[in-house]
């Protein structure tokens, strides 16, 4: 059975009560595959019982920091996990995909004086995120589409991606954030057993919409913008009443069973 874990459904809003920023996993038999990690996703997983040494990779849609702002902390929990307690990684590697390698190996270099621990445990492998199949193995195969949503000079190549996760039997898309809903066309074009949409930066009726237009069997709606935030309980009634396919909108702790 595959699982998907949504540990924040928010957007980059202020803080909201009971909403944390964007992050979310995607679990299928031991492996786990880690998207986006907004501030508290740490405790969410740990709340949601989350095997952290089964993580295969952290994969990051973009820079902002409603995407990143709980990567220092997961980066800690992992290590902390193997120094303390020995429980080590799957396989041996905490591998960290970056839009952005010179971010990304920032990050990197502020652990040592963040007062985590490094001796003994896994080292952490930064690789950049480029169009294509960014990672594979035995269970999933992910691949990235880049997107519009972060402006970009073309030399430095492209700094926004959205997610398409294949494993053996399912295929799930998550869009990260983008600008136009149809900058999901190429991940769409096949249909998808999921979609995880961020609709913090759309409309409601215009999600209802693309989703209706492709071969969508599930659809599930996170990154919530102040439309959703603001009038939750009637906008779930909508999607629920105009899209064709099952729909939910995700709280925190939003757990989808496929």
């Amino acid at each position: 059975m595959t699982k998907v874990r949504v540990f924040g459904a928010c957007s980059g809003t202020e803080a909201v009560k009971n909403f944390h920023h964007v992050s979310l996993a995607i679990e299928e038999n031991d492996s786990i595959y880690w998207f986006d990690a907004g501030e508290d996703c740490v405790w969410s997983a740990n709340m949601m019982d989350v095997e952290f040494e089964k993580i295969k990779g952290i994969f990051l849609s973009h820079q902002h920091i409603d995407h990143n702002g709980g990567l220092l902390s997961l980066l800690h929990s992992i290590s902390k996990r193997e120094f303390r307690y020995g429980i080590k990684m799957i396989d041996g590697v905490i591998r960290l995909f970056m839009p952005d390698m010179k971010i990304g190996q920032k990050f990197v270099d502020l652990l040592p004086h963040l007062g985590i621990p490094y001796r003994g445990v896994s080292p952490i492998d930064v690789k950049e995120v480029k169009d294509g199949v960014v990672f594979e193995d035995e269970t999933a195969k992910i691949t990235a589409f880049h997107n519009h949503h972060v402006q970009n000079e073309e030399e430095d190549g492209w700094k926004s991606f959205s997610y398409l996760v294949e494993t053996k039997t399912k295929r799930i898309i998550f869009s990260g954030d983008v600008r136009d809903m149809h900058d999901l066309d190429k991940l769409t074009e096949n249909g998808a057993d999921l979609l995880l949409v961020e609709t913090g930066h759309h409309k409601v009726a215009d999600v209802c919409d693309y989703v209706n237009s492709k071969d969508i069997k599930r659809c599930v709606f996170i990154h919530h913008g102040r439309e959703i935030l603001e009038n939750f309980e009637e906008c779930e009634k909508y999607v629920k009443e105009h899209i064709n396919c099952p729909v939910q909108i995700a709280t925190d702790r939003t757990l989808i069973e496929l």
